[in-house]
Parts: C-alpha cells; structure tokens; sequence
C-alpha cells in the first residue's frame, strides 16, 4: 500500500465558481495545496511560474474539450505532474483522447468528490512512492 503523505501542489481549472469552490475544499481537505484557475488562459499562467504535482481540470469550458489543450500545456510545461479530467459532460472521443495522451484519470463531475480527491491523493502517493524505491 502507498503512504498518504500530505501538501502537494495541486492545480484546479474549471470554469464554474461554485466546483473550484467544493472541489478546492474536498482536495484541501484530503492532503493538497489547491490553486485554481478559472481559464485556460489562467492556468497557463500558473503553469509557468509554479511547480505543480497535479492538475485536475475541466473538459469542457469555453469551448469544446478546452480542457486537453490544458492537459497538453501541462504535460509540455510539467511533465511529471499527474493529469486528470474532471466533467459534466463525458465523451467517448475525449476518452479515448484522454487514454492516448496519458491522462492518469478521466471523472464524471456527479461522482463523489471526496472519492475522486482520495484516488488522485492515492496515485501521487504511488508515484512518489515508486520514484524512491527507484532511486
């Protein structure tokens, strides 16, 4: 089993004021340092002037599947962060997407947060885990 360690920067994007409000609670709330971002133009920002070990963000917000162009940003920038989607709206074709591009977890925005924060603390406590075993 994975140690729970506690304080990774995790970086939030998501267009709705009330989900970055919930979802900056419940991953705080499971071991997290939360910055969010309500843009994708935002969350580039971030991206270049702060480390991030994980990104959660949205799929869909002021356009169709906005969502994997910051995935993309992300993995460009920060390479060894951990990507997820979260959404409202799921698709097969950003699915597949998803899977093709590495994304570590793909969420419905009806699931339940707290289950969703503790497999994404869950993950990065096995990545962490496994990088010390390597070295």
């Amino acid at each position: 089993m994975c140690s729970h360690e506690t304080f990774h920067d995790l970086l939030l994007v998501d267009d709705d004021p009330v989900v970055r409000r919930i979802a900056t609670s419940v991953f705080s709330a499971n071991g997290f340092t939360v910055t969010s971002a309500s843009t994708s133009i935002e969350a580039i920002h971030l991206m270049a002037n702060k480390k991030f070990h994980v990104l959660v963000s949205d799929l869909n917000m002021d356009w169709e599947h906005e969502g994997l162009s910051i995935v993309e940003a992300m993995q460009r920038t920060q390479p060894s962060a951990l990507t997820f989607i979260l959404t409202a709206t799921p698709d097969a074709k950003s699915v597949l997407w998803a899977l093709r591009h590495g994304v570590h977890g793909y969420f419905r925005k009806s699931s339940d947060l707290h289950a969703v924060a503790r497999q994404v603390r869950d993950h990065v406590s096995c990545r962490r885990q496994s990088s010390l075993e390597a070295a």
